[in-house]
């Protein structure tokens, strides 16, 4: 059985604010967003939820986005794009004077720590995930965007390949075991 999908013709991103006070009240309008959807889930939190708590009208919700679902769309990628920087800020850093498997427990430790400060919203994206296809391809291509990034490196990162003497199969299994094990 497939995905059901969620997404609606005006569901295509706005384009950004220009001016300094529109970057507030939009990022404003995202934050509160975030933590009505942390409160409520998604299905029964409101627009009006959201504008109350961002101190603004209903009409300036729609000046920004089309739709709940969009905000969802741009929290969630938010919330992604924090989890996933420990790739680019430890494992791709040129500079490291760390090894492989140094980088990969430190990326491995941030992106856990992330995770739990944003466990309930990590919920609430999961949920959402399995019915909104934009969602969940929109998830899909920024992963293929990271795989991209370490490809496009020169480091390559993938089970059995050795990278300063060091075999990331053996590495990679056992950093992750034992951080998992350790955060426990």
């Amino acid at each position: 059985m497939g995905a059901t999908t969620m997404t609606t013709a005006t569901d295509l991103p706005r384009e950004m604010p220009r001016s300094a006070r529109g970057l507030r009240t939009r990022a404003s309008l995202v934050q509160a967003a975030k933590e009505i959807f942390e409160e409520q889930g998604f299905f029964d939190a409101r627009i009006s939820d959201i504008t109350k708590r961002a101190g603004v009208s209903h009409g300036t919700f729609y000046t920004y986005f089309d739709s709940k679902e969009q905000v969802f769309r741009e929290v969630a990628l938010e919330v992604e794009e924090q989890l996933s920087s420990p790739i680019g800020e430890v494992i791709l850093s040129v500079g490291s004077r760390a090894t492989p498997e140094e980088r990969i427990r430190e990326a491995i430790r941030r992106y856990l720590e992330s995770y739990r400060r944003e466990a309930k919203i990590m919920g609430v994206i999961e949920q959402v995930s399995r019915h909104d296809e934009a969602l969940h391809s929109a998830r899909l291509e920024w992963q293929a965007h990271y795989e991209e990034m370490v490809r496009k490196s020169g480091q390559p990162l993938s089970p059995c390949v050795e990278i300063d003497g060091v075999m990331l199969a053996d590495v990679s299994h056992s950093v992750i075991s034992e951080q998992i094990v350790s955060e426990a």
